[in-house]
């Protein structure tokens, strides 16, 4: 298993793959410096939300299935995984490709919101290139501090430091991200059309949270639970009920995909 993923590791990750992904992460970063003067902002967790409320919350779900298994959807045309069952056993080599992309996937995915942050509360302060209004707010130095552990979901963790927000709010992206990735692998294992199968976790994503959105229970938002910036601060625990719906489905997958294997069309 270690071989095969450490394997799997020098095929994908390969300089071309960390500059590419490396200038993607920064252009959000970039775009922002570009755009900041527009806006007047409180503090640097409004600097912070500037950065990740622009285009990450749209393309969430189509960066994640991008990052590797736009990669390995080409394994499952043409018969390829029918040859690579002839070498090795197919529940192995799948095992070893849905870690492969787990990893990979929340790797990313943790560094798109993580850097933004760093950048946001510990390398601007030692530039002091943007020009914050906190009297805007009308808000004293205690008040708009204790405004910022009530502004957003997860902005509640900022009481105990801001390096324990950023980290943690880094990894919970980063562990959606697993779980959209692992739909969309799930989905070219049982859908021959591989353009549909990538577009799952896109339309789960977006026509899920329009459909909540229409019903007008906010607090269960599938975009709102990872990026929730647009709407009223909840309790942390409300954004596991969306992220529980998914792994249960995922759940259900696996068990599906593990009894009827040797019968896909994409496994054959």
């Amino acid at each position: 298993m270690f071989q095969l993923l450490n394997k799997e590791f020098r095929n994908i990750v390969t300089p071309k793959f960390i500059i590419v992904w490396f200038l993607l992460i920064l252009a959000p970063v970039i775009y922002t410096l570009s755009t900041v003067k527009q806006y007047s902002l409180l503090d640097r967790l409004d600097l912070y939300e500037l950065h990740l409320s622009t285009i990450l919350p749209l393309l969430f779900p189509l960066i994640v299935v991008l990052i590797y298994l736009a990669n390995f959807s080409g394994e499952t045309k043409n018969n390829f995984l029918s040859y690579t069952r002839l070498r090795i056993d197919i529940k192995q080599y799948l095992r070893t490709k849905l870690i492969a992309n787990n990893i990979i996937v929340f790797i990313i995915m943790f560094s798109f919101v993580f850097i933004p942050f760093l950048f946001a509360f510990y390398i601007e302060p030692s530039l002091g290139i943007i020009n914050f209004e906190p009297e805007n707010s009308g808000l004293n130095a205690a008040q708009l501090l204790n405004n910022s552990y009530n502004r957003f979901t997860f902005s509640q963790l900022l009481e105990y430091g801001t390096f324990t927000y950023g980290f943690l709010y880094s990894a919970w992206v980063g562990l959606n991200g697993i779980v959209y990735a692992t739909l969309g692998f799930f989905a070219l294992l049982l859908i021959n059309n591989r353009f549909l199968a990538l577009s799952i976790p896109f339309l789960l994503y977006h026509l899920g949270s329009f459909i909540i959105a229409v019903v007008n229970v906010p607090m269960v938002l599938l975009d709102a639970s990872i990026f929730p910036f647009n709407i009223s601060q909840y309790p942390i625990w409300t954004a596991f009920i969306q992220l529980l719906f998914l792994c249960c489905i995922i759940f259900s997958l696996y068990i599906y995909t593990n009894k009827n294997l040797y019968r896909l069309d994409n496994v054959k």
